[in-house]
């Protein structure tokens, strides 16, 4: 088939298929268009409906309200109640009766005469009495009112007045009774007034009520009754059994709902509607066709304007397709050149593409010919780009590897060595090798997967509330022992208009500023500097906050940089830093490892927050990198730093450090917080101050300074005045100082950096007498568990051996569960017997989260108390979020972290045992 013949049945079905389009479309718009139409008309004749019904039966509502409120009526339980039990039957109340009873006549014969609809003005008490007016309408003996179903419909109805269902008359009309309870002066039930009120006008005037040509109004009474026909207005009769199909369809229907359907034969649309006033159902009846005839006609108009635009554009197809299939035919194989190229090897090829392209230089077909060789211009340039992306992408996989496989080496070289060796020295080197090349792997791994997630968009924050002080002294403590290792100065200085607590991702937050300080102490050689700062830009006030939450939703705008004295960063290397796939020295020479990826990943993190991030840097002379971030003000945002039970008044505290920096910042503390505070830059200058001076309450002792060291200072203190506490500051290990350190009489141990509240809450302990050793001494107690036992469901085996291994030495009792069916099964049998259990997520035959609800549903004792901690290498706060909806308490990330789990036995078994005291069953 040629591509002539192909165009011309492409575009005629296409045509066809329009021109189906456009007939469909219309007609279900004109449709729709009409149903709409018909509805509306159909509800605002039923909104008519219902305000003439109401409006009709006003009259008779205000009569016997009027009737109720009546003092004479209120005050006639006395007389008219007499009165009543002196008759037999029904009694007309007569000029001839008492006066009392006369003037309730004149009164109801008033009302009787004020209205042509009204026929007996009536009261009936709860003992059967019944009296009425006007004259003439003299109840037979025996008559009680109490068994008929209109006095059964007001006393059971809850509204102020009752319309009674309508009833025919002896005489063919309709008739309702509108009623109302009445009460005596002092609250106490009097009988039902009532009036009954003849329906004929409203019938007569809704049953000539005609909708469009064959739309008509039906209204039912709430015991299905006929009230009104208006398909047979000259037919009264309130038989039940007539529109039965109209019936279900009603009663199936909600208030206003669209419904089709009818009576057998016939093909009718309704709408229904309920008055509440008197629980009537209206319904607007027509007939479907009349509702689809618009629509035919417009659909007839539609497809014989689309029948003659079909024909003319098919004409004119013919005609033009001999014009465009030539050229494109030419374009054709242009393009079957291009995409073998072979353009590019041989030039007699190129000439004869160059004339095809020529012959296309007409109208439209000129402009596709220009963007060919447009496209053949680019096209080399844009294969070499491809090439070169491609070459940096092979060069960050080969880095990749490098880094992956560098770790991997170490820890199965180590391995093999540890085997190998008897020697226990050797061995525990070689594990701390093995521990040092898995931690550097776990972070090649997250930044990579962190990558992956930025790469496919699903890199996304979390909204918490958080401690932004606690959040860097967590992130101060994951690079304290490599600060340490290479002995550099590392201080924290916190802008004091930080407010304590913010809404962020704090977990991001902290990632970012992890990085930073990563970077600046492997750049920095040993004994140099790294310096965090922290201030607060600016806030800006947010318009919309209330009254009750007055600073809520203030914007806080951080300021943060980290500043080092390391090798410095080159302008060149400075402009690839922040790009994904590149590193600063990206040779296989560089000195310095690393993915490359994690300044690519704070870039993310920092615009996610609002912010940018930024590098002030010359090589050999240091670096600094900052970053700004936007964050809410939280709620709670002023916290005291001292205890309520300690005095701060009069307290006078010497500070002793050779870095100015720290000096500075403790003064700036010390005058926040209203105490006195003396600084010295070393040994000799603080001896002399105390001499001067005389003893302080609280010294904070350096530990290493030029000189006289911070041990042989503090026992020369001790010496001097006995009754002050020396505080040892130290970015060591406490540990590695501890024993030399309490024989010189220190008292207490603040690692460096430094943190406003972790000063003031060593002040606090000293001003409590506390005993800060006895505190870590206590720490090692709670580390043994006798008498506690775990449910560990983790499927793998080897996991399972290592959670036994690490929790060996805290003598709790262990059972494991290969998967969740077993776990579950576990607990059910002696729900008892486990204080915690540890859950793996994913696992065989049940997965955690399913197994976690099952035990929280079980019902059995403890079963929604008992601790759940997941156990998971999916650490994302949204990971973490997932398993506390699942009802969990809480989440360990994998690999696993000992001193963490640790950190979750202290937290929730000392909760259990005070749990088992009150129940009076403590573990032995």
């Amino acid at each position: 088939m040629s591509i002539r013949t192909r165009l011309v049945l492409t575009f005629s079905i296409c045509l066809s298929l329009a021109y189906g389009s456009i007939a469909f479309i219309v007609f279900s718009s004109t449709r729709d268009s009409a149903d709409n139409a018909f509805r509306a008309l159909a509800i605002s004749q039923l909104e008519r409906v219902e305000e003439r019904v109401k409006t009709f039966l006003e009259p008779g509502t205000m009569s016997v309200k009027y009737l109720k409120s009546l003092d004479l009526v209120r005050n006639s339980r006395g007389k008219l109640t007499s009165y009543l039990d002196t008759t037999e039957t029904t009694t007309l109340l007569y000029a001839y009766h008492p006066p009392y009873e006369r003037l309730i006549y004149d009164e109801f014969i008033r009302v009787s005469h004020s209205n042509d609809n009204y026929g007996l003005v009536f009261m009936a008490n709860e003992d059967g009495q019944y009296a009425q007016a006007p004259e003439g309408h003299i109840k037979s003996p025996g008559y009680d009112p109490r068994k008929r179903s209109w006095y059964k419909e007001a006393m059971e109805d809850e509204r102020d007045v009752t319309v009674t269902s309508p009833y025919l008359t002896t005489g063919g009309g309709m008739v309702c009774s509108i009623m109302v309870k009445t009460c005596d002066i002092q609250g106490n039930f009097l009988g039902l007034l009532g009036v009954d009120y003849s329906l004929q006008s409203l019938t007569q005037d809704l049953d000539r009520r005609r909708i469009l040509k064959t739309g008509y109004l039906v209204i039912f009474d709430a015991g299905g009754r006929i009230i009104t026909d208006g398909r047979h207005p000259e037919h009264v009769s309130m038989d039940p059994k007539e529109y039965p199909e109209l019936r279900k369809r009603i009663a199936a229907s909600p208030d206003g709902t669209f419904d089709s359907g009818g009576e057998p034969g016939s093909e009718e649309y309704a709408v229904t509607h309920t008055i509440n006033m008197t629980g009537w159902k209206l319904a607007v009846v027509f007939d479907k066709s009349e509702l689809l005839e618009s629509s035919y006609d417009l659909l007839r108009v539609i497809l014989l304007t689309s029948g003659v635009i079909f024909l003319l554009a098919f004409a004119v197809l013919i005609f033009l397709a001999r014009s465009i299939v030539h050229p494109i035919e030419e374009l054709i194989e242009a393009s079957a050149i291009i995409s073998s190229g072979e353009y590019e090897t041989s030039e007699a090829i190129r000439e004869s593409l160059r004339k095809k392209l020529a012959v296309t230089g007409q109208g439209e077909s000129k402009k596709l010919a220009d963007a060919l060789n447009s496209m053949l211009e680019t096209l080399q340039e844009r294969i070499e780009g491809a090439f070169a992306a491609n070459r940096a992408k092979s060069k960050f996989l080969a880095t990749m590897s490098h880094e992956m496989r560098t770790p991997m080496n170490a820890i199965i070289g180590m391995t093999v060595i540890a085997k190998a060796s008897s020697s226990m020295e050797r061995k525990d080197y070689c594990l701390n090798k093995i521990d040092d090349a898995s931690t550097h792997l776990l972070g090649v791994i997250n930044d990579i997967l962190d990558m992956s997630k930025i790469e496919a968009n699903k890199f996304n924050l979390s909204f918490v509330k958080f401690n932004f002080e606690k959040m860097l002294q967590k992130v101060a403590n994951v690079i304290n022992f490599r600060v340490d290792e290479k002995r550099q100065n590392f201080t924290v200085h916190i802008d004091k208009d930080i407010p304590p607590v913010l809404m962020g991702d704090d977990q991001r937050l902290a990632q970012v500023i992890t990085n930073l300080l990563s970077n600046a102490v492997k750049f920095t050689p040993e004994r140099g500097s790294i310096h965090l700062d922290a201030r607060l830009v600016k806030e800006e006030r947010n318009e919309e906050r209330n009254e009750t939450n007055d600073e809520a939703n203030d914007t806080c705008v951080l300021g943060i940089q980290v500043t080092d004295t390391g090798i410095g960063i080159s302008e060149e290397q400075q402009a690839r830093l922040f790009t994904s796939f590149e590193q600063a020295d990206g040779s296989i020479s560089r000195k310095f490892g690393g993915t490359g990826l994690g300044l690519a990943i704070s870039k993310r993190i920092v615009e996610m927050m609002g912010g940018d991030i930024w590098i002030k840097s010359s090589l050999n002379e240091g670096s600094t990198f900052g970053f700004n971030v936007r964050l809410e003000r939280a709620f709670d945002e002023r916290l005291s730093l001292s205890n309520p039970g300690a005095n701060w008044e009069n307290l006078h505290v010497l500070v002793v450090d050779d870095t100015p920096e720290i000096r500075e910042y403790f003064g700036e503390m010390a005058w926040q917080w209203g105490i006195m505070c003396d600084l010295a830059a070393g040994g000799e200058e603080a001896l002399a101050l105390i001499e001067r001076n005389g003893p302080y309450d609280i010294c904070f002792v350096d530990w290493k300074m030029p000189g006289m060291d911070g041990i042989e200072l503090s026992r020369k203190i001790k010496s001097a005045s006995g009754g002050s506490t020396v505080i040892m500051i130290s970015a060591a290990e406490w540990t590695a100082i501890e024993d030399e350190a309490k024989s010189a009489g220190v008292d207490k141990f603040l690692p460096k950096p430094l943190f406003p509240s972790a000063i003031a809450d060593c002040i606090n302990e000293c001003l409590g007498a506390d005993d800060g050793f006895a505190a870590d001494d206590a720490r090692g107690e709670i580390d043994r568990f006798e008498g506690f036992c775990i449910l560990l469901a983790e499927d793998v085996e080897i996991n399972r051996e290592i959670v036994l291994t690490l929790l060996e030495p805290t003598k709790l009792a262990v059972d494991c569960a290969e998967n969740g069916t077993q776990a579950l099964r576990l607990f059910c049998e002696d729900p008892g017997k486990y204080d915690i259990i540890f859950m793996d997520v994913q696992m065989p035959e049940m997965d955690g989260f399913e197994t976690t609800r099952r035990i929280r549903a079980t019902g059995l004792p403890g079963a929604k108390e008992i601790p759940i901690v997941a156990m998971t290498a999916n650490v994302f706060r949204e990971d973490v979020e997932k398993c506390l909806e699942a009802g969990m308490n809480d989440h360990i990330g994998k690999p696993l972290d000992f001193g963490v789990v640790l950190e979750k036995l202290r937290r929730y078994l000392p909760q259990r045992r005070k749990a088992a005291e009150t129940r009076g069953s403590v573990p032995q």
